[in-house]
């Protein structure tokens, strides 16, 4: 243990850099944790003073690395947030889900660790994108076997192994979703917030993303045709009965038989109690946390199936004569890109009326954010820019900015239920689905949900079209198309999801009388 004077935390941090550097961490991520811990231990000085002792733990295990950091003293969660610039440069830095960190207290210890994974020599994407041009091209190579040879691997091997991956997937991603949810809402803050701004915030972040994606659903109807078999005229009282069907009837059918959308609604509802309650369920709450990081570790596990997945399903499809729905997916390309559009085009004109400003200013002011989401992929990584730009480009009050970005990254999602409904329609079309009234609510309720509930780690986008493909009976071995499309379009998702909740923001802030329009209308 070394006392907690500036020389010993600067020999430190060198120490953990030289350590991440050896470790063959990834240097953005290796960056970003230099940073945080830094910040951790001057918080810890400012608060317990030069006369405390520090010592810092490095070790590797399992692919991840882990930095722990020990500070004796009084207890004090330097993630807890006090208000102060300080807190708010650590939470902007937290936001990376990749670093997963945690504080606790015993015996007059404040121990905080650092998560990050080692660097792969193949990243996800190019993991992903070798098991498709694999599968593709030898499923088209299995042709060269008898017939017969052909069928027995496929319904021998290839589709209970495909089933098994999709099974494992399944089974995470349900209770995943549940704590990942609750977790999201129990940290929007105190009550006061959650009336005053939080309540108006997350019901128009919901509302305008079903009405934007209601718009899209409508859009697609007359460009996609499914199967005319199993059709139905409208029956408003089926549609009323299926927007019931949302509510669960008990409290853990919707956990034993995999029905994301009843679980999405228990998890709002229990995030929401444990906010109202606040400190007589604090172990209740602290329990949540620790078991949404425990699934976090636990996805980030079994997304090192998804290549194997992807390879499986384009092998299944090409194997079993079903190239031509790869090839017939150009339709949903041009349907992405034209439903990408329409949710900026409605915002900008929207805020461009209403707020008297040239559409042209929007745009611009726009810009920088958009850039980094269109060529990161990362909302995270354009975290800090978008504070900024919210607060100093559209003139939105800092009380909303510093709650509503980071909100608004997490839950607001119009790209991403976008990309959702032409992907479903995409494979309707395909795997010849009746496409029928109820249907289309099913679609429209399911993608704005999932695009809500998306966790922002390797796997989650598996995990959605997982469930999403399951409400909508659309064949799991359609997840290989699903994943190479998404592969093409993420950086685009991040970017709409990006735009939009800059206009959002602007059009909240005006409605609460807390935008300055002078900030707004200047170039």
């Amino acid at each position: 243990m070394i006392q907690l004077t500036n020389q010993n935390i600067n020999r430190s941090i060198d120490e953990v850099e030289t350590f991440l550097t050896d470790s063959r961490s990834e240097s953005g991520k290796a960056i970003k944790l230099r940073l945080m811990l830094e910040e951790v231990l001057l918080n810890y000085q400012e608060r317990l003073g030069t006369g405390r002792e520090f010592s810092i733990q490095k070790k590797k295990l399992f692919g991840r690395i882990q930095v722990i950091l020990n500070v004796n003293g009084e207890g004090f969660d330097p993630f807890s947030g006090d208000g102060s610039e300080e807190f708010h440069l650590l939470r902007r830095l937290h936001a990376d889900v990749d670093i997963v960190t945690d504080w606790s207290y015993r015996n007059g210890v404040n121990r905080v660790s650092f998560s990050l994974d080692r660097k792969q020599r193949f990243s996800s994407t190019q993991k992903t994108l070798i098991a498709l041009f694999l599968g593709i091209f030898l499923g088209i190579a299995s042709y060269e076997l008898p017939e017969a040879g052909r069928l027995s691997l496929l319904g021998n091997y290839i589709e209970p192994t495909l089933n098994t991956i999709l099974s494992i997937i399944t089974a995470v991603a349900v209770p995943m979703v549940f704590f990942s949810l609750t977790w999201g809402v129990c940290t929007i803050g105190d009550v006061n917030t959650l009336s005053r701004i939080g309540k108006r915030m997350i019901g128009r972040f919901m509302l305008f993303q079903l009405l934007l994606a209601a718009v899209a659903s409508a859009v697609c109807v007359p460009f996609f045709h499914g199967s005319s078999a199993g059709g139905s005229s409208f029956q408003p009282a089926e549609i009323y009965a299926l927007l019931l069907s949302i509510i669960p009837d008990n409290l853990v059918t919707p956990f034993t038989t995999g029905n994301t959308v009843h679980v999405i609604t228990l998890a709002v509802v229990a995030g929401s109690v444990l906010l109202l309650m606040g400190e007589r369920v604090s172990s209740l709450t602290l329990f949540v946390d620790h078991m949404n990081k425990a699934m976090f570790y636990l996805m980030s596990g079994v997304s090192a199936l998804i290549p194997f997945m992807v390879f499986l399903g384009l092998f299944k499809i090409t194997a079993s004569g079903q190239l031509s729905v790869v090839l017939r997916s150009w339709k949903m390309l041009v349907t992405i890109l034209a439903l990408f559009i329409l949710p900026m085009l409605i915002y900008t004109i929207l805020v461009a009326v209403r707020k008297r400003v040239s559409v042209i200013k929007l745009i611009r002011k726009a810009a920088p954010v958009f850039i980094i989401g269109l060529m990161t992929a990362s909302s995270s990584a354009a975290l800090t820019k978008n504070l900024e730009c919210c607060e100093h480009s559209y003139g939105i009050d800092e009380k909303i900015v510093k709650f509503g970005v980071p909100l608004g990254q997490t839950i607001f999602m119009p790209g991403a239920a976008m990309f959702f409904i032409s992907i479903s329609f995409g494979m309707a079309e395909n795997c010849s689905i009746a496409i029928t009234p109820n249907w289309l609510v099913l679609v429209t309720l399911t993608s704005v949900l999932l695009a809500v509930a998306l966790p922002p780690i390797p796997g989650g986008m598996t995990m959605c079209f997982t469930i999403l493909f399951g409400q909508l009976n659309i064949p799991f071995e359609s997840i290989g198309i699903a994943l190479a499309l998404n592969i093409v379009f993420e950086y685009a998702v991040t970017g709409v999801n990006l735009f939009c909740l800059q206009m959002e923001l602007t059009e909240l802030a005006g409605s609460l009388g807390m935008l300055n329009l002078n900030t707004l209308r200047k170039s």
